[in-house]
């Protein structure tokens, strides 16, 4: 009878682990996973603070745009203070258009991009309807080109030719 007990008790059964070890591996398992995603998300990204020395910026062109082959604007200039100019074509010596932006979120990602999160708006020099924007932008890591996306309604998700909202892209005037 004790033998007969003894074989059909789950944790004494041959090849059988206790209920215990298995619940304490499961464990041992999720927390690995948790640690690993932290890891991963951690290291793909890092904020940073924006300075007024920041790549960002400065002035921007785009030939493709000054010679029609693209549409958008020509050459942009941001500045530090939250303004920014707009010109259809590169020699044009006053701006097209005019605007503001905040920048709300600035990170590097793990291949060293800088990425900005800018809400703002832009309005005709002339005067006319402002247009409200989130625009999200990409500096490669050498800083000598410019990417953005925009949409009217919240961040677009990614900055990428055939897919992004309004993509544009611009390369650094020297």
């Amino acid at each position: 009878m004790i033998k007969n007990r003894i074989e059909n008790e789950p944790a004494t059964r041959l090849g059988a682990k206790a209920p215990g070890a298995r619940a304490a591996a499961k464990a041992l398992v999720v927390f690995l996973c948790c640690l690993a995603a932290l890891a991963v998300v951690g290291c793909a990204t890092r904020p940073f603070v924006v300075k007024p020395d920041d790549p960002l910026y400065g002035t921007w062109i785009s030939t493709a745009v000054d010679e029609g082959k693209e549409r958008g604007f020509a050459k942009i200039s941001l500045f530090a203070d939250g303004r920014r100019l707009f010109y259809y074509h590169i020699a044009e010596p006053e701006p097209a258009y005019e605007g503001t932006y905040v920048l709300e979120e600035a990170w590097i990602d793990r291949q060293g991009n800088r990425w900005y999160k800018a809400k703002g708006a832009f309005w005709p020099k002339a005067g006319g309807a402002k247009t409200e924007e989130f625009k999200l932008y990409r500096i490669d890591p050498k800083g000598t080109v410019l990417e953005s996306s925009s949409a009217g309604y919240g961040y677009p998700s990614t900055v990428e030719p055939l897919t992004s909202p309004f993509y544009g892209i611009w390369y650094q005037q020297k």
